[in-house]
């Protein structure tokens, strides 16, 4: 059984139109990994895409072997280059609006 995070978050260097529950397949160019995922929405602590992991494709094991520097995910008719790593969820800091909109 494979350990994976059920919930990450990475930047994506160009603005793509996601919607919640949308869909996405990350592909390592280089390894011919792949992972899908399901958008859930933006940090509120760094906006951030925050994704659900759903399923890991072509023996990928973690996350890891699919950010590996080549992944790019595909938008339309292009493909954008995913130039950054995964970081895991702050649920307190990214997903609640109370905590993370407070002013002292």
């Amino acid at each position: 059984m494979n350990r994976v995070p059920h919930i990450f978050k990475i930047r994506l260097s160009k603005e793509t139109i996601l919607s919640e529950g949308h869909g996405v397949r990350f592909n390592a160019e280089e390894t011919k990994y792949s992972l899908v995922a399901s958008y859930i929405s933006k940090s509120l602590l760094d906006r951030s895409c925050i994704f659900k992991t759903e399923i890991l494709e072509n023996g990928a094991k973690t996350l890891a072997s699919v950010f590996d520097g080549s992944t790019t995910i595909d938008q339309g008719t292009q493909k954008i280059l995913v130039d950054t790593y995964p970081n895991l969820v702050s649920t307190l800091e990214d997903m609640n609006y109370g905590i993370s909109t407070l002013t002292v």
